[in-house]
């Protein structure tokens, strides 16, 4: 079955509810478009792992679809082998769809995606003992994903490592040394409130205030990236501790609060990983 068929099949000309919600809310995709759109980012998907074949099978009474793939290869960036299984089954009901569910195993590949000397490292130590102290990334929501990833290749240094989508969202990594972030792009994304903008009101705010950035010269980048139009968004500061260490913030292009933090003479806080200083 192609998928053009499968999408044929589920879909014609009423609405359907598809209960599928990796993120915390609910999320349903309506029509034909939306569950087309869905089945080009799993072919999509597919072809990035360079998987060239997708078995869709259906069964009736109640309908089911299964879509799976299962291959391997090496990622280019890294030359890391990785191996994957996807699979998803889908289980129709008159015109409706009541059930949706999609299992896959991501570690190896984002193993194989994203290491760094650190992340080997870190993986020898910990694969034996304890893993929740190995940090991966960090998860924003953006309204323009395209422009926020434009924005930190530009101004921070950092560089696209993979793009992927589910309904209603398209996602991307980018990465610089150790440090990854994932931007998420939602429909109907609610801005940033004013409060969060600001580094002394956005401690109001329940969960993460900013992510931070070592800086070897904390003068000298903010010239630079004031050149660039990027704003500061709070004075430069002292740490109050003896270290000597200074800090400062800037906003990026969706007002996310960045600092960026030169440790001092005195420092605890010495770079100790592969994240190349800006």
């Amino acid at each position: 079955m192609t998928a053009e068929a499968y999408g044929n099949l589920i879909t014609e000309d009423v609405v359907h509810e598809y209960p599928y919600a990796p993120v915390p809310f609910a999320n349903r995709v309506e029509g034909r478009d939306a569950v087309m759109a869905h089945l080009v980012n799993v072919t999509r998907l597919a072809s990035n792992w360079n998987f060239t074949d997708i078995t869709f099978s259906a069964t009736s009474d109640p309908i089911t679809i299964f879509v799976e793939f299962e291959g391997g290869g090496l990622v280019t960036a890294t030359g890391k082998a990785y191996h994957q299984v996807y699979s998803a089954r889908l289980t129709m009901r008159g015109e409706q769809i009541a059930h949706y569910r999609e299992f896959f195993n991501p570690n190896q590949m984002l193993e194989a995606f994203f290491p760094s000397p650190s992340d080997e490292k870190n993986v020898k130590e910990h694969t034996a003992s304890n893993r929740l102290d190995y940090f991966h990334h960090v998860g924003i929501t953006v309204r323009d994903l395209e422009a926020t990833i434009t924005w930190y290749e530009k101004h921070l240094g950092f560089k696209r490592l993979t793009d992927f989508g589910f309904p209603g969202a398209s996602v991307a990594f980018i990465g610089r040394g150790d440090l990854r972030l994932e931007f998420f792009q939602i429909e109907k994304a609610r801005p940033m409130e004013d409060g969060r903008k600001e580094a002394e009101s956005n401690l109001s705010f329940g969960g993460i205030h900013h992510f931070a950035i070592f800086v070897d010269d904390l003068d000298g980048t903010l010239i630079d990236l004031k050149s660039k139009g990027v704003e500061q968004a709070f004075t430069l500061n002292i740490v109050p501790d003896g270290s000597g260490d200074r800090y400062t913030f800037i906003r990026d292009n969706e007002d996310m609060l960045i600092e960026l933090y030169q440790p001092g003479s005195k420092s605890g806080m010495r770079l100790q990983s592969s994240m190349d200083s800006i």
